[in-house]
């Protein structure tokens, strides 16, 4: 999917390009567009989104295309009146040829185009005339669906893949996805917007497909816990493979899922004489511990004299104290004594 940004009132650009003859085209509304640009044998249907209008009631979108980065060829301007998807179908191209294209979109100030991208037309086979496109978005976040996109742990997703039939029916149409590890399927289980029962990691059945028909099957999946993942970044590729009869498709969506620090868990400041724990929490307060008892028996500290030392000045503080107790009462008593 190509999305055609906004087209600014100040801008004024002017191109003049050498468009060489259209090509046979149908252009579909929002409701009916692939996620993204699908190849299906000679059939390509471009996808692209207008994503602001620039002000005006009326802007003009098309798709340029053609075998060489000079684009020679472009699908007619269709009138888009608001934001949103849009898709044109072109039929008719050269089997196993490589085009280039672009979404461009018009108003009144001026145009503005997507980024060039390429596609392979292939040689269609009875019965394998159909692609599929499979695309993502982040719900929790918020994002709109992209071929890739960022995601937490625990975060929801949902997943949606479209299936489209080129220029002839396809039986048996089966899609499976194959849910990474790191992504467990939720339900709300869906084919055009309508829930299904079925399982989509075994295999769910959709039937037929007419020429030119397309179905979208979505559902939700959530990111596992935190712990599921190493700290940064983790890739998970989803892939989804459609068979029908004995032809097999697939194609894959990426969701990059960060785990960040746990804040405060790493630091710079020391915990200890060395930071490891054998060493500060045993080896070294037993060392002091032995070290103090060969001390004190060695008599190197002179423990046991300086005890002595304190006894007797204990002592003589004692003997002073209560020699002055004593004097103070004889004194008390003569005082006495006089007044009586």
């Amino acid at each position: 999917m190509m999305v055609i940004k906004k087209v600014k009132k100040n801008w004024l650009v002017l191109f003049v390009l050498p468009f060489g003859l259209l090509a046979p085209f149908v252009f579909s509304l929002a409701q009916t567009c692939p996620l993204s640009t699908t190849v299906s044998g000679t059939t390509v249907t471009f996808s692209g989104e207008l994503t602001d209008t620039g002000g005006d009631s009326v802007n003009y979108v098309w798709f340029e295309y053609g075998k060489t980065s000079a684009l020679s060829l472009k699908t007619a301007e269709q009138a888009w009146t608001q934001v949103g998807m849009y898709c044109i179908t072109v039929s008719g191209l050269d089997s196993s040829t490589t085009y280039f294209y672009r979404a461009g979109a018009r108003n009144t100030a001026g145009v503005s185009y997507g980024e060039t991208k390429s596609f392979t037309t292939t040689t269609p086979q009875a019965g394998t005339d159909f692609s599929v496109s499979k695309t993502v978005r982040n719900l929790s976040q918020g994002t709109s669906f992209a071929e890739s996109v960022a995601a937490n742990p625990t975060d929801v997703i949902v997943v949606a893949i479209t299936v489209r039939a080129g220029l002839n029916s396809v039986s048996n149409v089966t899609v499976t996805d194959n849910l990474p590890s790191g992504l467990n399927f939720q339900g709300d289980l869906r084919v055009d917007s309508v829930l299904r029962s079925g399982s989509i990691t075994s295999g769910l059945f959709l039937g037929n497909l007419a020429a030119g028909q397309s179905s979208t099957i979505t559902f939700l999946a959530n990111v596992a816990q935190a712990q599921s993942f190493a700290f940064g970044e983790t890739r998970l590729t989803n892939r989804a493979v459609v068979t029908a009869g004995s032809a097999s498709f697939s194609d894959t969506a990426e969701i990059v899922v960060t785990r960040a620090q746990v804040a405060g868990a790493a630091t710079t400041i020391p915990t200890g004489f060395t930071d490891n724990i054998l060493l500060d929490s045993f080896l070294i307060p037993l060392v002091l511990a032995l070290a103090g008892v060969w001390l004190f028996k060695s008599r190197i500290l002179k423990f046991e004299e300086w005890v002595d030392v304190r006894k007797k000045q204990y002592r003589e503080y004692k003997s002073d104290k209560t020699l002055k107790q004593k004097i103070a009462k004889i004194r008390t008593d003569e005082i006495i004594k006089k007044v009586v």
